[in-house]
């Protein structure tokens, strides 16, 4: 029992030390958790400030930014506007210089014209052109079945468009390469690596594009995939052209462009309105002006009048270019002739009268000679006649068109004066609000900058006290392990010794086990023996040897622990004997089984249960103790 209670003890010790184990390991996990959320707060805090900071300067470098777009915008501006104006006052002091010129040397001015003539000749056929072949991509053929021929398409003719699709792409914030990538080239058109003017014109008239005038449509598509270098070319629909090409033209006709963010958007937009509403009356008063004369002549009619009038110049001014190099070619003629009729006639003086059918054949050219000559004079005369008249009506026109371009970008120039200093002057104070505004939120970082140093210190003195404290921890932590490792050593140093308490408590057990089973063994055989030992008294019957002569008396030193002994002689023994023996003859008891009954008795005998006791006392004579014991 002693050993179950002392393992017992030591399992709960056991428990006990392991739960104090796992709370040590769970207030070791708890303060790791909170280092480490200190340390990824630590970090957030940090990674804010630098957040804040950049944002703050960000916002900064994009106003600052802004303010010198503008800026850049409003000067070139002005610039351009210096430019047009001095242009403008260059013109009005050289277009007498420019009459002058022009009835000095009118053939050089021709020529310098022969490009403008050339670009309205191209765009009059590149016209008729699409008007024939107009809601329909049939190739025009002549009657022979060959294709016609038709000048090649310029930048210059489709710049409106191309200014128009920039704007549009702008809006849509949409870059070109973006245009052709997911509008343009699809998939089997990149299998292909190739793209003809008919697939160009399908995908130009959706969206992104939305060109619904066919004729703009076939001049793009036409642009993107022609050559270019040539004068003419024969049209042809299926034409095609690669990927790169098709690419490179459409980036150079655009040309490059920035997309706005929405918050530049809005900036810009903000500073627009801001414009618009303060110049708000002016332009009112200039559109009421303008709405007025329109109301009056009627804008697009004068327009159109103007285009027609350039056009009928140019076909004037072609004319007259084709009709000076006729009178060219016929003055080389005519000096030829004249050449010829005097070698003529000095070949027929020569000959003085010796005339041949030769001769008159030669006399006969001559004459001939002769009248054309004189009929190429006339046709020239009434053609310079008609020239000169043409040129006076031309340069009328001219003067007057200059004069009222002149007076118009006059009036212009002194109005765009006006809002240029208009704008100057917001412009200056608009930099003085902002330089105000820089210097406000420069002292607001400056004061934010020092306050952040002030925390940036204290969070430095935190971080140093939560490092210290993390160490002291991890000492104290340290040290609880090495007290939990004595621990444990000692809990298996006690469970070694409590297991081999165990197995001995377990033999024990087993002995204890064979113990009471030899105890009830032994149990049934002393009620044997009882049972024996009635039968022996029984037997035994009278108490004869007890009064006998032969008896001694015992001494007082024999009786001991309640046991009463009483010494025999070896004639009691004898007449004890013989009881037996009679006592068995009357019982009918065989020796045989008196001799079991012994052997029972002898053996009791020996565990101190026995009966008889048989001893040697004295040298003289031998005694036999027969010793009586109350049985249990």
């Amino acid at each position: 029992m002693g050993l179950k209670k002392k393992y017992q003890e030591q399992l709960n010790e056991n428990h006990i030390i392991k739960a104090k184990h796992q709370s040590l390991v769970k207030e070791y996990d708890k303060l790791q958790k909170l280092i480490d959320e200190i340390e990824n707060h630590l970090v957030n805090k940090n990674e804010n400030k630098q957040k804040l900071t950049e944002e703050k300067y960000g916002n900064d470098q994009k106003e600052k930014r802004a303010l010198q777009e503008e800026l850049n915008k409003t000067r070139q501006i002005v610039e351009d506007q210096k430019q047009k104006i001095e242009i403008l006052n260059s013109q009005q002091g050289n277009t007498t210089k420019n009459a002058k010129k022009q009835q000095k040397t009118e053939i050089p001015s021709i020529n310098s014209k022969k490009d403008d003539n050339q670009i309205y000749k191209r765009q009059m056929m590149q016209n008729n052109f699409i008007d024939e072949a107009n809601n329909s991509l049939i190739i025009p053929k002549s009657k022979q079945g060959q294709l016609q021929i038709f000048p090649v398409v310029k930048k210059q003719d489709i710049q409106a468009l191309a200014l128009e699709l920039k704007m549009r792409l702008r809006s849509k914030k949409l870059t070109a390469d973006n245009v052709l990538d997911w509008f343009v080239f699809n998939k089997n058109i990149r299998k292909k690596e190739v793209i003809s003017i008919r697939e160009i014109l399908y995908k130009i008239k959706e969206d992104p594009f939305c060109i619904q005038d066919s004729r703009q449509a076939l001049l793009l598509a036409r642009y993107l995939v022609e050559d270019n270098k040539e004068d003419k070319i024969i049209f042809d629909e299926e034409m095609a052209v690669n990927l790169p090409t098709v690419r490179s033209r459409f980036r150079y006709l655009i040309g490059e462009f920035k997309l706005f963010s929405a918050q530049e958007d809005q900036y810009l937009h903000k500073i627009l309105t801001q414009i618009v509403s303060k110049h708000r009356e002016n332009i009112q008063s200039y559109l009421d002006q303008n709405a007025k004369h329109v109301q009056q002549t009627g804008k697009e009619d004068l327009y159109k009048e103007n285009i027609l009038l350039k056009q009928n110049m140019m076909n004037v001014k072609q004319e007259n270019f084709e009709v000076k190099q006729k009178i060219q070619s016929l003055a080389k003629e005519n000096d030829k002739l004249k050449k010829l009729i005097g070698d003529v006639e000095n070949y027929v003086l020569n000959k003085k009268g010796n005339y041949n059918e030769n001769e008159v054949k030669q006399n006969l050219q001559i004459t001939n000679l002769k009248r054309k000559y004189n009929e190429n004079k006339e046709y020239t005369e009434q053609l310079q006649n008609e020239i000169l008249e043409i040129k006076k009506t031309v340069k009328y026109n001219e003067i007057t068109e200059l004069q009222t371009q002149i007076k118009a970008s006059i009036q212009e120039n002194y109005r765009l004066r006006t809002l240029l200093d208009k704008a100057n002057s917001q412009i200056d104070s608009l930099k003085n609000q902002k330089q105000n505004e820089f210097q406000e939120k420069q002292e607001d970082k400056n004061e934010i900058y020092f306050h952040l140093i002030q925390e940036n210190s204290e969070q430095k003195q935190t971080i140093k006290f939560l490092e210290d404290e993390i160490f002291r921890l991890q000492t104290f932590v340290k040290e609880e392990n090495k007290k939990k490792q004595k621990k444990n050593q000692k809990l298996e140093d006690k469970t070694k010794q409590i297991l081999e308490q165990k197995q001995t408590i377990e033999k024990q057990h087993g002995q204890i086990v064979n113990l009471q089973e030899e105890k009830l063994a032994l149990f049934r055989k002393s009620k044997q023996n009882e049972d024996l030992q009635d039968k022996i008294k029984d037997l035994i019957g009278s108490k004869d040897y007890i009064s006998s002569p032969h008896s001694i008396q015992p001494p007082d030193n024999i009786i001991q622990n309640g046991v009463q002994q009483k010494v025999v002689t070896k004639e009691q023994i004898q007449i004890i004997c013989k009881n037996i023996k009679v006592k068995l003859k009357s019982k009918r008891i065989s020796l045989s089984q008196a001799s079991e009954y012994r052997a029972i008795l002898n053996v009791k005998l020996k565990r101190g249960t026995s009966i008889v006791q048989i001893s040697d006392r004295g040298q003289q004579r031998r005694f036999y103790n027969f010793r009586l014991i109350q049985s249990t």
